[in-house]
């Protein structure tokens, strides 16, 4: 649980090699609740994440797993929401 709130997430084999695992990352940077989407820690996550070599594998992830809170992939969840209705629409 995550400043108070649960969501079900599966251990994927790909989040071993995540960026945004370590002792030294807060978790919370990657589900902004409350706080604009230009907050600092928020910025922090995403250049994380655009150096992840996962970064692909996490969005999907978001994608397939819709709906998502939080950054995933390198994307804010405005985008991920914007990116999940195309998608759905292409179909």
């Amino acid at each position: 649980m995550l400043r108070g709130f649960t969501f079900n997430f599966t251990p994927q084999p790909w989040t071993k090699q995540a960026a945004c695992v370590g002792e030294d990352i807060d978790p919370d940077w990657w589900f902004p609740i409350g706080k604009p989407e230009h907050h600092i820690e928020t910025k922090i996550a995403l250049q994380i994440c655009r150096s992840c070599k996962v970064q692909f594998e996490c969005l999907e992830y978001a994608l397939s797993s819709w709906p998502v809170e939080g950054i995933w992939g390198a994307m804010k969840q405005s985008q991920i929401e914007q990116l999940h209705k195309q998608r759905k629409g292409a179909e």
